[in-house]
């Protein structure tokens, strides 16, 4: 499971039953030992299959692909700038907006100049 995955497994899985089932033996307990055997190897594969380091399965490109969209890197590069240009605002970055409020500067809790401001006020007051 860890090289080939959940169908190389599957695959693993029918063959080793088809073993177990096809072996004979004269031995009266025979018949348990073949149903233990192949209840240990579902065990066995439902722990691989479980397993987080599991290969998982490619998916297939084909569903993954839009109907109708192009194969060719031109007319994809033409219907990204198509794209880009049709969402024009929501592609530009934020504005930066300031104004101007009379009354004196706002305290601005975090930035690092009022940190600083507050840092400088406390040591003058420590000082006095």
């Amino acid at each position: 499971s860890h090289a080939c995955g959940g169908d190389s497994l599957d695959r693993f899985e029918k063959a080793m039953v088809d073993q177990i089932e096809a072996a004979e033996d004269d031995r009266a307990d025979f018949e348990t030992i073949k149903e233990f055997a192949i209840e240990q190897l579902y065990a066995l594969v439902r722990n691989a299959n479980d397993s987080p380091e599991r290969k998982q399965p490619l998916e297939k490109i084909d569903t993954r692909r839009t109907p109708g969209r192009s194969e060719e890197p031109r007319t994809l590069e033409d219907q990204l700038q198509a794209g880009l240009e049709d969402s024009f605002p929501a592609s530009d970055p934020p504005s930066v907006v300031s104004t101007t409020i009379s009354g004196g500067a706002k305290k601005l809790v975090g930035t690092d100049e009022v940190l600083e401001k507050q840092r400088q006020a406390s040591s003058k007051e420590d000082r006095s």
